[in-house]
């Protein structure tokens, strides 16, 4: 981290918590969005106030050789997480293991690249539309 009033140091610190959820002023006309993060510093220092603006640069692990699918492919069954796995006409449950994952992706072990996965349940009942109502609509003549 950088703070604007205190140009010349450097500062470390751990995330503590990201918010779930972007956010983005009504009026931008900009499609960014923005997090709410909670940073622990590593030090503790008399200069630091209230209000202090900063630049902060993220470091997150690096990842490759990863298969990335969308969260709404993982399911959780009975305490597990779980995908459905095309199989000739139906699909298979599959256990699989979530190294990482944020609001739309998830970083899954358990299934190689070019799987089939299904983005619904499955096995989930559905609704089905009650059939249109016999006759016709009045008027005209």
């Amino acid at each position: 981290m950088h703070f604007d009033a205190l140009p010349d140091e450097v500062f470390h610190g751990t995330v503590k918590s990201v918010g779930g959820m972007s956010v983005r002023g009504i009026f931008s006309n900009s499609t960014n969005g923005t997090f709410d993060v909670s940073v622990q510093l590593a030090t503790q220092d008399v200069k630091f106030r209230s209000g202090l603006t900063a630049q902060i640069v993220f470091l997150g692990a690096n990842k490759q050789k990863v298969l990335y699918l969308p969260r709404l492919a993982v399911f959780v069954k009975d305490g597990k997480r779980i995908v459905y796995v095309k199989r000739g006409n139906g699909y298979e449950q599959r256990e699989v293991t979530i190294q990482s994952q944020n609001e739309s992706r998830a970083v899954v072990d358990g299934i190689t690249e070019g799987t089939k996965v299904a983005l619904v349940d499955p096995t989930a009942t559905r609704k089905t539309n009650a059939p249109a109502a016999a006759g016709s609509l009045g008027g005209g003549s």
